[in-house]
């Protein structure tokens, strides 16, 4: 069976160039499973399962109404901190959960407290092992990154009015460094105050030849078997591959229709150098 991800950069769930992208995961898993009904887990343990004030659950509460308003059924799985009155769900209901599902959708927010929390339970060959049986591992923000090899987090910013971007290792899922929100504003309390694609290419220059995968808020790449294309609604946003070079680094947007072999580092460095700029 495929290895499929659906991976978007971030940006505001609701935002019509956001809503576009959710039908698609659903198409995907049907497709997969031949279901008509999909089962889909949500995991909000990014967005600290709605207990963070800078949060809340709003965008908990959307992702279960959206995919709900598909034809879906969700199962949410609790992880790390809950509200007052609920419960962690436990780690067999988890797998249980997992086995069941056509799909998985991870929420953004803090990417170092998901990956604490899932290799603090030992869930991380669980996640892999979901992957693995072809069910739809789909995500935004964080919930792209962290299945990355090394990726930058705002992490900071849910606990400190100032703060700095953090790099961190992923999962290595995608045996890629991995940035969300490419395209996206500079952020209040950010120091120094420079964007975050300009703060991750100064990350990125120290990785040496490992190649880069980054993606525009309200873009996504959809990942079969590891080949990697662009989704997006907008022609303006997109994704793009990054190298390292002799002159610095090297973008190259993926163009619609183009596929990039993620496990091929020569080649995606090849195609990042092949365009300047």
């Amino acid at each position: 069976m495929d290895t499929i991800l659906y991976l978007l950069g971030g940006g505001k769930m609701s935002d019509p160039r956001m809503t576009d992208h959710y039908p698609r995961i659903v198409d995907l898993a049907a497709a997969q499973f031949g279901s008509q009904r999909a089962q889909v887990a949500i995991i909000p343990t990014a967005h600290f399962n709605g207990t963070h004030s800078k949060m809340g659950r709003g965008y908990m509460d959307f992702t279960v109404e959206t995919f709900r308003g598909l034809g879906c059924d969700t199962h949410q799985i609790l992880m790390g901190a809950v509200s007052a009155g609920q419960s962690e769900t436990r780690d067999g209901d988890i797998k249980e959960i997992l086995s069941k599902s056509h799909a998985v959708f991870v929420l953004g927010g803090d990417t170092r407290y998901l990956l604490e929390v899932v290799r603090d339970k030992g869930l991380v060959s669980t996640f892999e092992a979901t992957i693995q049986d072809g069910k739809v591992m789909a995500g935004t923000s964080a919930g792209f990154i962290w299945l990355t090899k090394h990726c930058m987090s705002d992490a900071e910013s849910f606990h400190s009015n100032e703060w700095r971007y953090v790099m961190l290792q992923g999962l290595g899922i995608l045996p890629v460094a991995g940035n969300a929100h490419d395209n996206g504003p500079i952020p209040e309390g950010l120091i120094p105050q420079v964007s975050r694609r300009e703060q991750f290419e100064a990350h990125f220059a120290q990785l040496g030849e490992l190649p880069g995968i980054v993606v525009d808020e309200f873009a996504a790449i959809e990942v079969r078997n590891f080949m990697c294309q662009p989704r997006s609604s907008d022609p303006a946003i997109g994704a793009y591959v990054l190298a390292n070079g002799e002159n610095g680094i090297a973008r190259r947007k993926v163009d619609p229709g183009t596929e990039v072999d993620l496990r091929d580092a020569v080649a995606l460095r090849a195609f990042a150098r092949s365009f300047p700029g």
